[in-house]
């Protein structure tokens, strides 16, 4: 059970596991809403529980639940905080697919703000959660396994050539790990 307590913009969290269940997992457990009202909290409570990739990938999932949810309430913005780098290249081929509008990076000196100009094509999208290793051998069981069809919808994947999507990964014959998906 994690308590999350908002006192003169100064954060303070009291924590204890419950069974084997950490503090973060109880907090992403909450509902999208929830979560969203507590945007800034994440960012400590994955400096405190996890590792530095472990709190980049918890921007991709906040990214893609607040997307998903706008897209499903019929609105055309959607204001994402907090923002990586990750979370911008991941924009960049939705974008690239023509899933997206356009975004706007929006500096605030602290983890950003991006503000995502919704067009009504998204369906569903998610990420992976463990990161799992393919080769490019692999691409193709995994657009069966996550995608409707062959024809619809891309996976992400970060390689050593960067962020890019399934079907670039299997031309350039590269393989790397699954970020997420959308169709």
């Amino acid at each position: 059970m994690v308590r999350i307590s908002v006192l003169n913009d100064t954060l303070k969290t009291s924590a204890s596991k419950v069974g084997s269940q950490s503090p973060l997992v109880a907090f992403l457990e909450r509902s999208p809403f929830e979560r969203a009202s507590k945007c800034r909290c994440v960012v400590s409570l994955a400096s405190k529980f996890c590792t530095h990739t472990t709190a980049l990938f918890f921007f991709i999932i906040i990214t893609t639940q607040a997307m998903y949810n706008a897209e499903k309430r019929g609105k055309r913005q959607v204001l994402v905080r907090p923002v990586s780098k990750v979370v911008i290249k991941f924009l960049q081929v939705m974008q690239k697919h023509g899933y997206i509008n356009e975004f706007e990076y929006i500096d605030d000196h602290r983890a950003g703000k991006i503000v995502v100009e919704l067009n009504g094509r998204i369906n569903k999208c998610g990420v992976i959660s463990p990161r799992y290793d393919l080769s490019h051998h692999d691409i193709e069981e995994w657009v069966g396994r996550l995608l409707p069809s062959r024809l619809f919808g891309t996976i992400v994947m970060t390689t050593s050539s960067g962020i890019m999507d399934h079907e670039e990964a299997r031309r350039r014959k590269v393989g790397g790990k699954v970020l997420g998906f959308f169709y």
